[in-house]
């Protein structure tokens, strides 16, 4: 039986405040110490334990906050409110697949890298999340072999990134979106996260027919720099547009992003 560890005394109490820059405060004081409990099991909230690397910075936050943007999150489970299909491309070791997990009916988990998928199956097992199937693709716009760069939770296809790090790369088969929720036979999708490290363009044009159609009901994007501009192309041309979340949750559409930043934002379908 796999234990739990003891979180460093006052992390409970902290971890459950809202002060600014928390993240950083919170490893400040904590990270060294949690840093030398590697690799644990942690007690993510009252659902779930999971298996982390606490030698990872980024990690360490999901003990300290929500990893990713709280009304983001919020918004993310009162979406599944009445239950749907989620497919997450690119969910590393589940970062923010651990905030829904409990309330989609179906979750398709497709990731390139072979050590995510080993790590994520063990956190599935002990959870007994028996909704959640992992598939070990890539994904891209048509069915090929790409190239990985192995980075962890930044592991890319592009080959133009990390040159300098010469990081060791493995043959990844890939598939388009479409080809995959073919092959499960889904029809529609209540929410598909997209973070494929540069990829996001080619992600896109490999959903054509959801999109075509509007089967995808909600899209959590990570659009990379300048992608932004085709991306959002692809998006509007189906029908879709880029939103934020507020602290009321409700969804603002974009009017002046930053380009050449990677940001996340929700795409969903225009109303007529």
């Amino acid at each position: 039986m796999r234990q739990t560890i003891e979180l460093p005394i006052g992390l409970d109490f902290l971890r459950k405040l809202s002060f600014p820059h928390k993240i950083g405060v919170l490893d400040r004081i904590y990270g060294r110490a949690l840093a030398k409990k590697d690799p644990s099991w942690v007690r993510i909230n009252s659902r779930l334990n999971w298996k982390l690397d606490l030698t990872d910075a980024t990690q360490r936050w999901i003990i300290y906050d929500v990893y990713e943007n709280r009304n983001v999150i919020n918004w993310i489970r009162s979406w599944f409110a009445e239950g749907g299909t989620a497919i997450e491309t690119g969910p590393n070791i589940g970062q923010t697949l651990i905030y829904y997990a409990d309330l989609a009916d179906q979750i398709i988990a497709v990731e390139p890298l072979e050590s995510a998928i080993e790590w994520l199956q063990e956190c599935i097992d002990y959870n007994q999340l028996t909704n959640i199937k992992l598939l070990n693709y890539g994904i891209s716009n048509k069915p090929c072999i790409l190239q990985l760069q192995q980075a962890g939770a930044q592991s890319t296809f592009r080959q133009d990134w990390y040159k300098r790090k010469h990081h060791p790369t493995t043959d990844i088969q890939c598939l388009p979106l479409d080809e995959i929720a073919r092959q499960q036979q889904i029809e529609r999708v209540r929410f598909w996260k997209l973070d494929v490290e540069g990829m996001d363009i080619e992600a896109l044009e490999g959903a054509e027919s959801l999109l075509a159609e509007q089967r995808i009901d909600a899209i959590y994007i990570e659009i990379t720099g300048n992608n932004y501009d085709k991306s959002n192309a692809l998006l509007n041309k189906h029908g879709y547009g880029l939103f934020t979340i507020d602290d009321n949750l409700n969804t603002v559409a974009v009017t002046n992003p930053i380009k050449q930043l990677t940001q996340s934002y929700l795409a969903l379908p225009l109303k007529v």
